[in-house]
């Protein structure tokens, strides 16, 4: 995989933008990444370039393949890491994870997904837990958490359901949060996700504002705009709650991609 000056440069303007709050020393925590690109710009790495040597990211993630792919570039890391094989939840449970033809789109068998043409007829059993026993299991200071980042197509509300204690014991903290998909995976009982999630958020003292990706200007003005990306195939708009407290609450310019 690629990790020259480019990207390394890319992922520091997207550390930037993304993770504003996220400190040297501090510990970032990466729930759900894709290692498919050809190049190492996973949020996984960015956080690294954030934390520096003195910082740690910690990537969980329930399929093998994202795992692997970061250990195999390992030599080209130059922060500390920690690797979890697991998906996140509001329990500790185990589940089927369907494989999707793009590791992101990778979605537990039990959430309700309108893109099944994204996802292939392989599945896998993987284990669920919460963030708190994670954390917990692998004693880390609550306190030197900076930024927790949820990834995880719809599980999203049931992982900040699993995280109250880090939420109750750290006065700053950052998160980010997908919501806002469009169909049955941006819903919850009914209700639009962003809506829940943001309610959950601010009962926990937090500030909470959902911002719809296309248009923040990291993914439109810039990606879409003069770098010319494009949505995968069958890729829809959707949103992310940025939500703070303490000294880590969202700035103006903050971003997403």
């Amino acid at each position: 995989m690629k990790y020259g000056p480019i990207v390394k440069l890319h992922n520091a303007i997207d550390g930037f933008l993304k993770f504003p709050n996220l400190r040297k020393g501090e510990v970032g925590v990466q729930i759900g990444f894709d290692m498919s690109s050809g190049n190492l710009t996973s949020d996984i790495v960015v956080m690294g370039e954030r934390v520096g040597k003195t910082g740690m990211v910690i990537g969980i993630d329930p399929d093998p393949f994202n795992l692997d792919r970061i250990r195999e570039n390992a030599a080209k890391l130059d922060f500390d890491y920690k690797l979890v094989q697991k998906g996140t939840y509001s329990e500790k449970t185990n589940q089927k994870l369907v494989l999707a033809k793009k590791a992101s789109w990778n979605v537990l068998e039990s959430i309700e997904n309108d893109k099944v043409s994204n996802l292939t007829d392989e599945k896998i059993e993987v284990g669920l837990d919460t963030l708190d026993s994670i954390i917990e299991g692998l004693n880390i200071d609550l306190a030197r958490i900076g930024h927790v980042n949820i990834t995880n197509n719809g599980a999203e509300f049931a992982t900040l359901q699993g995280m109250e204690k880090i939420m109750d014991q750290n006065d700053n903290l950052a998160i980010t949060v997908i919501a806002g998909r469009p169909g049955k995976m941006g819903e919850i009982n009914g209700r639009r996700d962003d809506e829940v999630i943001m309610e959950f958020l601010k009962s926990k003292g937090f500030e909470a504002n959902l911002f719809m990706k296309s248009k923040l200007l990291w993914w439109g003005p810039i990606h879409q705009g003069l770098m010319k990306r494009r949505p995968y195939k069958g890729e829809s708009d959707f949103g992310v709650v940025m939500a703070g407290k303490g000294n880590k609450r969202s700035k103006w310019y903050q971003s997403f991609s």
